[in-house]
């Protein structure tokens, strides 16, 4: 799992920048449509959801509202009717014909009565009633003088002389609206048995006269079971409240129990004061009584004032666009996917070329002027590759004539600098005689700049030698450790010079495949460079270790050490660190260039570990001799 966090991290974060830009370019052109119409679409599927949310909201309150009205509008006709006589009175048969029908034809009805409104007639007083498990009339008492009502008697199954179970309605609101040619639909009233309303309505004879008043209580289960019937999805529900906002009846459970008012609720308060909520405004979307958030709709009654409200929770009223949205998610995160695997292949395809190209362009900087890349694109890039190739024929022609320059500057200035030294020695030896002091001197500086001219000479005939492939290497089995003496001994008086001490820990295994002159000219340069830049009193530290088939050893120096930017160039033809203390050390910046090619020919590696100030480590590996 890590290599391929790793792997990721190298692809989008490492130096293939051109390819993460293009691969963003070409996601952001593919995605940006993509992601524009998805936001779209999402949106419209919402606003249209959130219509036909409205819509059916609407259409179900309407529809409660015409199913209440229609039910209270049969209540009300059948309560109207006249009776065919133009007496200002009916008889107590005809009473209890005409409320036992009704009784009969109306299951909802649970008490019916008859009150008089004629003053002579017993005003406002109950005549006839009609309860689902009782009957009472007001009895009919003839004299010579005529009949005589204010003697009335009652009966019912139960007690047939009690003259206290009729009673007055002189100022019940639905006797005073009634008798004045008004209809009347009281109130919710709760029992135990359920909720109910007082209804009244005048009666009347064939002249149209208002001959009585027909009251009645009415049960609302019929309303009750209407409204609990309706549903909206799976969640939604209707409620039904008075004008008080009292719940006369809901769909939804919970509401069964509540018994208070709903007044206070905003949507049930506007809608009681006349507003129509359609669902669509940002108002109809609020958290119910319970806290969930619903889109409610309503409005109201006339004929009654009751406010009807519908209420559909957003889960499950948006489930439909909730799933579509889903899978426009899905969709669009799998074709995200598809987009970005082949924006990721075509930035390949168009950064694979220009890696190799630049990759092409690290080797021939390291002189490798054989190399060539090929390019199969067949374009403008694969264009620009055979260009690449023509100019690395072109520098690989202008590296041979350089290095056969050199070779031959070299070799031919060889002979004339080894000359004037031989001819230096023996002036300052007095073998043409003797000098005086001063030119002595003076001779003395000639000889080490000479010197100076001659190591240049080797190291640049080296050079030469090892870039045009002339010089010889011949591996065979050699003591290392009696290189490292031979060098120390070599080198010993430098390093007394200035009280610099030899630290050595034999190895395990002496014998590695090198040639046994280049392995002391890498040793000669190393041990020398840490004597050259040590401090005095320093010391130097030679050791060895097995890594799998390789004997790795270790020159260290308690020196100036090299600079964390210095580190990348050390290798490299003619450079030295610039610095106070390699200023006043001299040397061609040569020798480490002619050492890594010369370990890197007898099969080996070498490397550097350093701190500023603190000393330098300088590897280099040989194979093991078998």
């Amino acid at each position: 799992m890590t290599s391929i966090l790793k792997e990721i991290n190298e692809y989008f974060f490492g130096q293939s920048r051109f390819r993460l830009k293009l691969t963003v370019f070409l996601m952001a052109v593919a995605l940006v449509p993509l992601l524009l119409l998805g936001v779209v679409s999402i949106y419209a599927i919402n606003i249209n959801r959130r219509f036909e949310v409205a819509a059916l909201e609407t259409q179900l309150t309407n529809q409660k509202i015409k199913q209440i009205e229609s039910f209270l509008n049969d209540i009300i006709e059948a309560l109207r009717f006249k009776v065919a006589s133009q007496e200002p009175r009916i008889s107590l048969g005809e009473q209890n014909f005409l409320l036992s029908n009704l009784m009969n034809a109306f299951p909802s009805l649970e008490e019916v009565s008859f009150v008089a409104v004629l003053p002579e007639n017993n005003y406002g007083k109950e005549t006839f009633r009609i309860s689902r498990d009782k009957l009472f009339s007001c009895g009919v008492i003839k004299d010579a003088e005529g009949e005589k009502l204010e003697n009335c008697l009652s009966w019912s199954p139960d007690n047939l002389d009690d003259p206290q179970s009729l009673r007055n309605f002189q100022l019940a609101k639905e006797f005073l609206a009634a008798k004045v040619g008004k209809d009347y639909i009281g109130p919710m009233i709760k029992t135990s048995v359920g909720p109910r309303f007082i209804a009244a309505v005048p009666f009347k004879n064939e002249k149209d006269e208002i001959i009585g008043v027909i009251a009645a209580k009415i049960f609302l289960n019929p309303v009750v079971r209407l409204v609990e019937q309706s549903t909206l999805g799976l969640k939604g529900y209707v409620f039904v409240t008075d004008k008080d906002g009292s719940v006369i009846a809901s769909s939804a459970p919970l509401f069964k129990a509540l018994g208070y008012q709903l007044k206070k609720i905003d949507i049930v308060s506007s809608v009681l004061f006349g507003a129509k909520r359609t669902g669509l405004d940002s108002a109809d979307a609020y958290a119910n009584i319970f806290g969930d958030k619903v889109i409610g709709a309503g409005d109201i009654v006339k004929k009654t004032g009751w406010a009807v409200i519908a209420e559909w929770p957003e889960d499950d009223a948006f489930a439909p666009s909730l799933r579509l949205r889903n899978q426009i998610i899905y969709f669009s995160g799998a074709l995200a996917a598809v987009i970005f695997l082949a924006a990721t292949f075509a930035a390949n395809r168009v950064v694979r070329p220009i890696k190799e190209l630049v990759e092409g362009t690290k080797i021939i900087g390291e002189g490798k002027f054989d190399y060539k890349i090929d390019i199969k694109t067949k374009d403008e890039l694969k264009d620009l590759g055979d260009s690449f190739n023509e100019m690395s024929k072109s520098l690989k022609k202008l590296a041979e004539l350089r290095e056969e320059f050199i070779f031959v500057a070299a070799h031919e200035l060889r002979t004339p600098v080894t000359a004037i030294k031989g001819y230096l020695s023996m002036i300052l030896e007095g073998t043409v005689g003797k000098i005086s002091k001063k030119t002595a001197e003076f001779l003395k500086k000639i000889q080490a700049s000479n010197d100076r001219l001659v190591q240049l000479v080797q190291d640049l005939l080296q050079v030469a030698r090892s870039e045009a492939g002339r010089l010889k290497i011949a591996l065979s089995p050699q003591k290392i450790n009696e290189s490292v003496f031979q060098v120390f001994d070599e080198l010993r008086p430098l390093a007394d010079d200035r009280n610099i001490i030899f630290e050595y820990s034999r190895p395990a295994k002496e014998l590695v495949m090198a040639d046994n002159d280049r392995l002391k000219e890498v040793l000669i340069n190393l041990i020398g460079n840490a004597i050259k830049y040590n401090k005095n009193d320093g010391k130097i530290i030679v050791s060895h270790k097995v890594e799998n088939n390789f004997l790795v050893t270790a020159i260290a120096d308690t020196g100036i050490g090299f600079k964390p930017e210095e580190m990348p160039r050390l290798f490299e033809k003619f450079w030295r660190a610039e610095n106070e203390a390699t200023r006043a050390q001299t040397g061609t910046g040569l020798g480490l260039f002619i050492v890594k090619e010369l370990v890197e020919k007898m099969g080996g590696k070498i490397w550097v570990e350093s701190k500023w100030q603190i000393g330098a480590t300088f590897y280099f590996s040989l194979p093991i001799a078998k």
